[in-house]
């Protein structure tokens, strides 16, 4: 340290080389307001509903020291506070993790304010700026300072930064120079790409001036420096509210010693001697920009072998060993593995040879430019000839890989119209969040052939005049609009149920052909879209139809819905210019129903809203059929809205849980005298749950209440004996305040693959029960007469699995004492719940979530954890314990010998593991057209959400080598420490409740 005094003064000062001393910076007040999102803006992105830019919301800042345009140190961030109201206030010292000695003279301070706009977008920058830790002097910057932060940028690192902070007196020079550019642009007329953020303001004028007043270079007049000093704050404060940055008030760490302040100057030991040296390696990295650009010597070959003059050579082209080898590797690869061009080019040289494959076609679209004219013919040509795929290889057609060509969609559509209807219910639930990939508008336009022309529907047709060449020609069609009385989405019961139809409109429509129309085949499989393929289902099946309405609803009442372009579209559909057409057709009506729902960008609710608008007209105005499927969907939901409400009542009630229950049963029983009675219906209606039971009320003296924070109740609904369901009541659970998707298509995959299974004639006796999503916080679960293994396992009276299945099922002459249908039931649903929950990557598993009925079966219930997930660390994929074994016998027999039962086990899951990968592609396809869905396991990476199935399937290994891999993964899981620990913890916590 020294001291240098002269005759009026005495300077304290260091040499930073000197300071040990971390960094330390205090986050104070953040003065500003946040640009709030337009409507436009919201609809393209609803998610901003939720965010900081259009609600208060905590935010958090960083900070962190740049050199020479690098990162010096990992940034450190404010810990979260609470801000009640603005302005943001954190006065919090964050230390960074670098000493004074080693800045260097340049080192930069950069801050910026983040706010968190959603697991998926991750966290958006508020503002940012930048400031130099030494002043243009070299002195060390200490004590308060007020910096400009940025709007909607992150702070610039660099040593010529676009986001300079500093505004008072200790302006960085960088600044300054930056002002003399912008003068220089101003005089001589050019642009300073500074418009939007000028740099010459009040506030830089401002500054200016109080630090030349305070280096005493102005004559101070006191009376009149008094009122201009309060006329400067006074200004400073307005011009700050105008202005479109953000202040932040921060102060760097003072350095004292007794007492005693000192400034820091910059100075490092022997720097004369430093010479800057360039290290010469061997190797080194050259940035070639056009790396990842498609070689354009490779396209035109391509191009080229895909030109009329080849194609004649290819027709009789047949592959040798080797090349059907490579063949049928690539065409067993996994839908989301991308080919490479080599690949491509043997698919392209054998096509013909491959048209007898129905595997092959998903893979040979991807050799396809489909936005060239020439190529987009041949595809269609080919795609005719091609031995028909697969319905559940069409399925990956309908993703949004393809959804801007509805021509490639319409195959796929005239592949599902051979699904049964009950295949069809299985894949319903994906086909409903497909529907966010349609371009509803286009297929209005082109007015494709209505689905009740020529019945008794009373709906209204169209003509439609078909290309049969590819140039230009004129369409006329009549084009029928439908005027739609506005309700809000989340409110569609039976009061709402009403629509009017306006009279068709002619109108006279011109289509410019630019490599879009096609020759269309008799079989018009390239006219078909999945609005019209459900709707016809609908109108015909109360089943398909009751399922498809709860389906939609739902997303209808999902506020997180994603947006779903509906971009231009360039191949097999309509032109740019024929919706604009159809956007501004004379008529008011047309043009109102065009722009309500957006010509260009429609949004995926607005999909499935005009799919729920054009569902119920058509039930409402088809035939006897459809009519009574209408009533059954009105009557459902009056039941549904006067048994919510009555569960909503009985929420609010205070006291204990037993009066509760009563208000809940005399609540039921006071129906009675209303207009609407659950507890005897005039008429049965189908159950929410599963349509093809009816029912006709409630027994409200079965009625029950779980002591849980959402306190779920059990309603038995009594029902009609079908073919199906002979049982005299039907038991369900009736949630609110829980999303239910989840679970609704973890059951619906149980259920796919019990039918796969069972199709191969392996019945593992699985229990994959009802579940429904009535809404986005609601539904209903099918209520399942099983104890949770816990209670088995603490009860007094049993201690074992085993033990509890001796007392349900005992027998003197079969094996432990139980019945060998018991043992069986046990050991086939263990395997196969093991292999399910293996492949989903179900986590969670505890001893409360496994059940297990009388008769010996599994059941595994609460799938809050899907496809890996897991609250805790280190579990296991497998929940195979030493307790669930034992039920079986155990691993070994008493001659040491591995238990039968077990052997049994180990073979169940072999086999229920190899059928299941060979429809590993149509489970796969199911979940892909899941990934927008705004489910929870999915929705945190959905990028990742097949390739994790994947992953889990083995698609890479041989049957062999997969079931190995299973085997071990089974016996590396048995009694694993990790997951004993969990349930003693998980007991532990749950007695304690």
């Amino acid at each position: 340290m020294v001291s240098c005094e002269a005759p009026n003064q005495k300077l304290n000062y260091v040499f930073s080389c000197h300071l040990l001393a971390q960094v330390q910076i205090k986050i104070g007040k953040l003065d500003g307001e946040r640009k709030k999102p337009d409507y436009k803006e919201i609809i393209e992105n609803p998610i901003l509903n939720f965010s900081g830019a259009f609600q208060h919301l905590d935010l958090y800042v960083t900070a962190q020291i740049f050199a020479n345009n690098q990162e010096l140190c990992m940034p450190v961030k404010t810990s979260y506070k609470y801000i009640e109201k603005e302005p943001w206030v954190w006065d919090e010292w964050l230390t960074l993790p670098l000493r004074i000695s080693d800045l260097p003279r340049n080192a930069l301070l950069v801050i910026t304010v983040w706010d968190i706009e959603s697991p998926k977008s991750g966290d958006v920058p508020v503002c940012g700026s930048t400031i130099s830790l030494f002043d243009r002097y070299g002195e060390f910057r200490q004590g308060p300072l007020e910096i400009r932060l940025w709007p909607n940028r992150v702070g610039d690192g660099n040593l010529k930064s676009t986001t300079p902070g500093l505004l008072s007196d200790q302006r960085e020079l960088e600044i300054e120079e930056l002002s003399q550019n912008v003068d220089e642009g101003i005089n001589s007329g050019q642009g300073n790409g500074l418009e939007e953020f000028p740099m010459l303001d009040e506030l830089d004028r401002l500054a200016k001036l109080s630090k030349y007043y305070a280096d005493g270079h102005m004559i101070k007049q006191e009376w009149l420096d008094k009122i201009t000093l309060q006329k400067i704050e006074d200004t400073i404060k307005n011009e700050k509210v105008n202005s479109k940055f953000f202040f932040m008030s921060v102060e760097l760490a003072q350095i004292e010693c007794d007492s005693v302040k000192y400034k820091v100057l910059y100075y490092e030991e022997n720097a004369e001697r430093i010479v800057q040296i360039i290290p010469h390696n061997d190797l080194f990295v050259v940035n070639d920009p056009e790396l990842e650009l498609d070689n354009i010597i490779e396209s035109k070959n391509r191009k080229l072998e895909h030109t009329e003059q080849m194609i004649l050579f290819d027709m009789n082209l047949k592959p040798d060993t080797d090349s059907k080898s490579q063949l049928q590797k690539i065409i067993s690869y996994p839908m989301t593995r991308p080919l490479k061009r080599e690949e491509q080019t043997l698919l392209w040289n054998y096509r013909y040879y491959l048209t007898q494959n129905k595997k092959a076609l998903s893979k040979f679209l991807q050799c396809f430019d489909l936005n060239l004219e020439f190529e987009g013919n041949t595809l269609m040509e080919l795609m005719l000839k091609w031995q028909p795929m697969d319905i559940e290889d069409a399925l990956e057609l309908l993703g949004s890989k393809y959804k801007n060509y509805p021509k490639i969609r319409s195959y796929a559509i005239s592949r599902l119209k051979n699904a049964s209807n009950d295949d069809l219910i299985l894949y319903l639930l994906q086909l409903v969040q497909a529907l966010r990939y349609e371009n509803f508008l286009s297929t209005n336009s082109l007015n494709i052939k209505s689905i009740t022309s020529g019945s008794a529907s009373g709906l209204s047709t169209t003509n439609n005049s078909v290309a049969t060449s590819a140039v230009p020609i004129n369409i006329s069609s009549n084009i029928s609009s439908t005027s739609i009385k506005q309700t809000k989405s989340d409110d569609y019961d039976a009061k709402n149920f009403e629509y009017s139809s306006s009279p068709p409109l002619a109108s006279q429509t011109m289509i410019t052909n630019r490599n879009l129309l096609y020759q269309i085949e008799p079989q018009n499989t390239f006219e078909l879209n999945l609005k019209s393929f459900l709707l016809e289902r609908a109108t015909k099946d109360e089943i398909v139809a009751l399922c498809l309405y709860w389906f939609v609803k739902v997303e209808i009442n999902d506020s997180k819905v994603l947006s779903s372009s509906a971009s231009t579209i360039n191949l097999f559909g309509q032109s740019p210019s024929l919706a604009n057409a159809h956007a501004s057709s004379s008529s008011s009506n047309i043009a109102g129903t065009a722009n309500h729902y957006s010509t260009n960008n429609l949004s995926a609710r607005t999909n499935f809203q005009i799919f729920m608008d054009e569902l119920l007209e058509s039930l409402r105005d088809g035939d006897a059929t459809a009519r009574s499927i209408y009533s059954s969907i009105t009557n459902q939901e009056k039941f549904l809205k006067a048994l919510n409400e009555i569960v909503k009542a009985v929420g609010r009630e205070e006291g204990r849980m037993e009066k509760k229950l009563n208000k809940l049963i005399s609540l039921l029983k006071s129906t009675e005298k209303s207009s609407f009675d659950l507890m005897n219906l005039d008429s049965p209606i189908p159950l929410i749950i599963d349509p093809s039971i009816k029912i006709y009320g409630i027994d409200s003296d079965k009625t029950k209440m779980f002591k849980s924070n959402l306190m779920p109740c059990k309603f038995v609904f009594k029902s009609l004996p079908s073919k199906h369901f002979m049982d005299p009541e039907y038991a369900v659970i009736y949630k609110i305040g829980d999303d239910l998707r989840q679970d609704q298509l973890i059951l619906q995959m149980i259920a796919l693959m019990d039918k796969l299974l069972k199709q191969e004639n392996l019945d593992l006796k699985l229990s994959p029960y009802k579940v429904i999503a009535t809404g986005v916080k609601e539904g209903f679960l099918q209520f399942v007469d099983a104890v949770p293994v816990s209670n088995i396992l603490n009860s007094s009276e049993y201690r074992s699995i085993r033990e509890f299945l001796r007392k349900n099922n005992p027998s003197s002459i079969d094996k432990y004492g139980i019945k060998a249908e018991a043992m069986d039931n046990y050991v086939k649903s263990s395997a196969g719940y093991t292999v399910i929950t293996y492949i989903l990557g179900i986590g969670d598993r505890h001893y409360d979530n496994i059940l297990m009925t009388r008769c010996g079966k599994i059941v595994h219930i609460d799938f809050g954890y899907i496809l890996g997930q897991d609250p805790k660390l280190f579990q296991p994929t497998i929940k195979w314990t030493k307790e669930f074994a034992d039920g079986m016998g155990g691993l070994n027999g008493p001659d040491g010998k591995e238990n039968k039962e077990y052997e049994d086990f180990k073979k169940y899951c072999c086999n229920a593991f190899l059928q299941l990968r060979r429809h590993a592609n149509l489970i796969l396809n199911l979940f892909s057209l899941m990934t927008d869905a705004n489910i929870p396991g999915i929705a945190l990476e959905p990028d990742k959400t097949v390739k994790k199935l994947i992953d889990r399937f083995k698609l890479d290994l041989t049957d062999e080598q997969a079931q190995y891999s299973l085997i071990k993964e089974i016996e590396n899981n048995y009694g694993s420490l990790v997951g004993n620990i969990t349930d003693v913890i998980h007991h532990y916590n749950t007695n304690r409740k």
